[in-house]
C-alpha cells in the first residue's frame, strides 16, 4: 500500500490563483539526477517562504511513495507531470522524513 511521503521541491505561481508549477528533482532512466515539473493545487503543495524576485521559492509536495531501494523511492505525484506521467523515482535525500 502506497505511503504518503513528502518532497523538497521548487514552486513558481501558475496561471490560476490556486496553481502552483512545481518543479521535482528525479532521477532519470538513466540513473542521472535531473527535474520534473507538474501543476500543484490546493494542499497537495505547501510554499516555504516567500517568492524570490525570480518567481520561486522552496515548497514541499505531498505524494505517495510505492516502493524503496537503497537510495531512491518510486513516487506517485498527486497530478502527472509535463513529460513522465505521474510516477517518477526520487533520490531519498529529496524526502522529508515524517515526524
Amino acid at each position: 500500500m502506497a505511503q504518503e511521503c513528502r518532497i523538497r521541491c521548487r514552486a513558481e505561481r501558475g496561471t490560476f490563483a490556486d496553481e502552483l508549477v512545481v518543479t521535482i528533482p528525479i532521477v532519470d532512466s538513466t540513473g542521472a539526477d535531473a527535474q520534473a515539473t507538474c501543476l500543484a493545487y490546493g494542499n497537495s503543495v505547501k510554499v516555504e517562504g516567500d517568492m524570490s524576485d525570480s518567481g520561486e521559492c522552496d515548497a514541499v509536495l505531498r505524494a505517495h511513495c510505492l516502493r524503496d531501494k537503497v537510495d531512491v523511492v518510486a513516487v506517485v505525484l498527486p497530478q502527472s507531470t509535463f513529460k513522465n506521467g505521474p510516477n517518477v523515482i526520487v533520490r531519498k535525500s529529496n524526502l522529508i522524513k515524517s515526524e
